[in-house]
């Protein structure tokens, strides 16, 4: 049985008289009368129930006084209520230790039964369920990884020390939110062919098979559509793409991103009450506009990324290493996980001690903009001894003070434009 307030189900196996075996899910009501019962087992295959309803009322009897208790994981990620993180295919626990999840998508941890619906053997290949929670998995690439980060720097340049960063970062970013209450969206900026959303996918990969972006400039999805994207995985990766500028609501739905502020809808159960959909992903967001709102520029993670002319040897080292991240880079962040009570540990100390470093090493910058590079050189400075950074921290810092300067140039080019045209109006009055 898994307890839920809403949608109570209960995990059934059943096997017939040819021996075959299903394990499926279904909600626990289905089993209260014979019709539903009947529709449910049939439902799964060549299984029927013969009895009448007093045979049924003897099977739930036995069955209930049989079943364990049991919880249904709906959100991918981190699980905060058992400590351990799953994946679609893979767990690890809180002490780094991997947690075996069985073809029917049921974990086994501390005598409490997990089920993860989108892992089991009956929806592999269901091409219309658990898509993008069976993207979220755990891919392993016998490529080794400090030559796989230097190769991303020397594709992706300087633009890879803070996209690899933030990658590392949203691993743990319940951490950070639990301390700093925000968490930054890192901006990819540019004209066409300049790489940005091949960067965006290296990002992704970290967390499996990269899910689809949403397309901002389309319209197809609505504003609650797009919030509910960042309440599908627990500390995962999202992207947001084609920003354009100039859309208040959608200036002040990325600073609700910033700030981990989801919608609140109107609950059923009472005229007054309401529920929140929570943000649990970070965000990527790519776009070759960017945005004048000074209050949204300083929560990004800024990044320029001019260049969209490559000679043919570049173009070569592109391809190379796109065929090298196709192969995935989830694998790489389980080997993370394990040093996850370390990042428990130090993060606080370690980010305040960085908030003032960069603070002293940057003059100018605003305060979001200690933070958020505080949050990127904390994790520099956590792993820094277990993997090979393909840069050096002086180089970090240079890039950070580098993104600085370009924010701060379009924070006051923005405040030019804006006066020029708050005095052009007063003039016409």
């Amino acid at each position: 049985h898994m307890n839920d307030e809403k949608f109570p189900k209960k995990l059934l196996r059943i096997k017939n008289v040819f021996n075959k075996e299903v394990i499926f899910d279904t909600n626990s009501e289905n089993l209260n009368t014979l019709n539903s019962f009947y529709n449910t087992v049939t439902g799964q295959g060549n299984f029927r129930f013969d009895g009448d309803s007093k045979h049924l009322k003897l099977l739930i009897r036995y069955l209930m006084d049989k079943m364990g208790d049991g919880k249904k994981i709906d959100v991918l990620g981190w699980q905060p209520d058992g400590e351990f993180f799953a994946f679609n295919n893979k767990a690890i626990n809180h002490a780094g230790e991997e947690i075996p999840i069985d073809e029917n998508g049921v974990i086994v941890y501390n005598n409490v039964h997990y089920y993860i619906p989108s892992a089991n053997k009956i929806y592999r290949n269901a091409v219309n369920k658990y898509n993008a929670q069976k993207r979220f998995k755990v891919i392993d690439n016998d490529t080794d990884f400090n030559l796989l980060l230097s190769d991303i720097r020397a594709v992706h340049r300087e633009h890879s020390i803070t996209a690899l960063l933030f990658a590392i970062s949203s691993l743990f970013q319940d951490i950070v939110v639990k301390e700093l209450e925000s968490f930054p969206l890192l901006f990819l900026y540019g004209p066409g062919s300049s790489g940005k959303d091949e960067l965006a996918r290296i990002v992704q990969s970290f967390t499996g098979i990269p899910q689809s972006p949403i397309n901002l400039e389309g319209g197809a999805s609505t504003m609650k559509a797009q919030i509910r994207e960042f309440a599908q995985f627990r500390n995962g990766i999202s992207q947001l793409s084609e920003y354009k500028r100039g859309d208040i609501k959608l200036d002040g739905m990325l600073k609700g991103l910033w700030d981990r502020n989801g919608y609140k809808r109107g609950n059923l159960e009472s005229l007054v009450s309401s529920e929140e959909i929570p943000i649990e992903s970070s965000v990527i967001l790519t776009g070759n506009e960017y945005p004048q709102p000074e209050a949204l520029i300083t929560r990004l993670l800024w990044n320029e990324m001019i260049k969209n002319e490559f000679t043919e040897e570049e173009m070569d080292r592109f391809d190379k290493l796109k065929d090298k991240i196709n192969k995935g880079l989830s694998g790489y962040s389980f080997e993370f996980f394990k040093k996850r009570s370390m990042v428990e540990e130090l993060f606080s100390k370690k980010q305040r001690e960085w908030k003032v470093a960069i603070n002293q090493a940057i003059p100018g910058a605003r305060g979001r903009m200690f933070t958020k590079y505080s949050i990127l050189a904390t994790f520099y400075s956590l792993f820094k001894d277990f993997i090979e950074f393909p840069f050096t921290q002086t180089e970090m810092l240079d890039y950070f003070k580098t993104c600085v300067d370009q924010q701060l140039t379009k924070i006051n080019n923005s405040s030019i434009t804006n006066r020029f045209w708050e005095m052009f109006v007063i003039s016409l009055r």
